[in-house]
């Protein structure tokens, strides 16, 4: 099984996504509740556009084994793309509670709550990202885009520099300074 997982990784990694599935499946055949083959098998079926699957694998991986932060953070990302934030956020919630430093579970709940119409939140969210890792581009940007829906162009801005400086290929904190600018 060791060997097939880094197999079905080595792939996965090339983006081959069909080989990396079709070794999960022969696990899943000899161990249908294999955690780590479940899980996978849910992220490359959300990469290929097949989210109900996505969420139905995710769920049996945590259902088997329910303390991998990753799981959740991963379901709650599935989630939060299919437009259920609260869903979402429930799942970014218990990531959190089995890792509170996870700074990309942070930068992911500030999304969901963004999304609900949760500002104040949501900067708390990418606050404790940053706390976290200082040169998450990512949240830096988001941060901006919600300091300037609250019309403070000069934090957004700020946020946008920081996350180019970190990052200086992002170009959607590029595009979002240009709009605020």
């Amino acid at each position: 099984i060791d060997t097939a997982l880094k197999k079905a990784m080595q792939h996965y990694q090339a983006g081959e996504w069909d080989a990396a599935e079709a070794i999960h499946r022969k696990i899943l055949e000899i161990h249908p509740n294999h955690p780590e083959s479940l899980h996978l098998s849910g992220v490359i079926a959300h990469q290929t556009g097949r989210d109900e699957d996505a969420v139905h694998l995710i769920k049996q991986a945590i259902q088997n084994h329910p303390g991998i932060p990753a799981y959740h953070n991963n379901l709650g990302e599935i989630l939060r793309r299919q437009g259920k934030p609260a869903e979402a956020i429930l799942s970014f919630q218990e990531a959190l509670r089995l890792n509170p430093d996870d700074a990309k579970a942070h930068n992911n709940i500030g999304i969901a709550f963004k999304d609900q119409g949760r500002p104040d939140e949501a900067i708390a969210a990418f606050e404790k990202a940053l706390a976290l890792k200082p040169d998450m581009s990512e949240a830096f940007n988001n941060m901006g885009i919600l300091f300037k829906e609250k019309g403070d162009v000069d934090k957004a801005v700020s946020c946008y520099q920081n996350a180019l400086a970190f990052k200086p290929n992002l170009t959607e904190a590029y595009n979002n300074m240009g709009i605020a600018l």
